[in-house]
């Protein structure tokens, strides 16, 4: 969550993506 805000922008997909590697079901709610 935090890291993927400072590793990179606020992007749909980059978070979904960052946070998916942990937490598969953020996908679920990006999707």
């Amino acid at each position: 969550s935090e890291a993927a805000r400072e590793s990179g922008p606020v992007n749909g997909q980059t978070l979904a993506e960052a946070e998916g590697r942990r937490q598969p079901r953020i996908l679920s709610f990006c999707t």
